[in-house]
């Protein structure tokens, strides 16, 4: 399950396991306030995929543990995070969990499709 806040440039990861209490696994950190988030799946592997404020689109790898520190982003090596520009005014993402496509919209209320993000700098 994914958490983020309107302004925010973190997105913190829960556990949707009952028998796990539903934790806080710890958060990721992007370059760029979050507008939307998603999950997605991207070579056999839980992705995230993220609208942020700056025109940008985020990809990152799905923790699977509870970071050691619950203070700090989860490490660069745990969720790879990559980018892909877009469209200014882009304000929602969704994917197709069985293919893999990624779509946005936003101020022009057209549905765009963008390949998975695979820059690793914005």
């Amino acid at each position: 399950m994914l958490v983020t806040s309107k302004n925010k440039d973190v997105i913190h990861v829960l556990s949707a396991e009952a028998e796990r209490g539903f934790n806080v696994l710890g958060y990721i950190e992007f370059e760029g306030h979050i507008r939307s988030a998603c999950f997605t799946m991207k070579d056999g592997r839980a992705r995230i995929l993220a609208v942020l404020s700056n025109g940008l689109l985020a990809g990152a790898n799905v923790p699977v543990s509870s970071a050691e520190n619950g203070m700090e982003p989860f490490p660069e090596d745990i969720v790879a995070i990559t980018y892909r520009k877009i469209d200014k005014g882009m304000n929602m993402v969704i994917s197709n969990h069985t293919n893999g496509d990624v779509f946005t919209c936003g101020d022009d209320k057209l549905l765009k499709k963008y390949e998975f993000p695979t820059d690793k700098r914005a």
